[in-house]
């Protein structure tokens, strides 16, 4: 049986928020704060989803949103940073070359996501941004949120495919 050590943290730190606002009264507002602030990262959907994405860090990928290309000079290809949460938040830091600044894409709120080995999607999102703009949803367009692929030799590595991760 796997524990599930985010909903542990998320759990552990609701009650020491709690704890602080009871015992420290208004000084502990700014603890419960933070408390409640990792807590809730640590129970959302996008930390579960973030924690699923971490394989693809190094990896070269290609990003689509809302059905379209996310705007990048070059070819489509991004290399991915890092990939984490913070609050409901999906934060996944892309950049296109070795020597390039990373660039943020947030998914704000996001839903059900599917990951394999060679890519993700995410189903639905209140919005996504890209370097600080947020991206529209052009109206019968795309259902998808993000739809992140790996491009086919780094998806493989040379070797045979690996099974699906499954429904995150």
């Amino acid at each position: 049986m796997r524990i599930p050590y985010s909903r542990v943290l998320g759990v552990v730190s609701g009650l020491a928020g709690l704890g602080a606002i009871a015992t420290l009264g208004a000084p502990g507002i700014g603890v419960a704060v933070v408390a409640f602030l990792v807590a809730g990262t640590a129970m959302s959907a996008a930390n579960r989803i973030a924690s699923s994405l971490v394989g693809f860090v190094g990896k070269l990928v290609v990003v689509d949103v809302w059905g379209a290309p996310i705007p990048v000079t070059g070819d489509r290809h991004l290399v991915v940073q890092s990939v984490t949460a913070f609050g409901a938040g999906l934060l996944i830091r892309l950049r296109a070359t070795a020597d390039a600044p990373g660039v943020l894409l947030k998914v704000a709120q996001p839903g059900a996501a599917m990951v394999s080995e060679t890519g993700a999607e995410i189903h639905e999102a209140a919005y996504v941004s890209w370097a600080g703009t947020k991206l529209t949803r052009r109206a019968g367009g795309e259902a998808r949120a993000v739809i992140i692929s790996l491009d086919s030799t780094a998806a493989t590595g040379g070797s045979d495919l690996i099974a699906p991760r499954g429904r995150v």
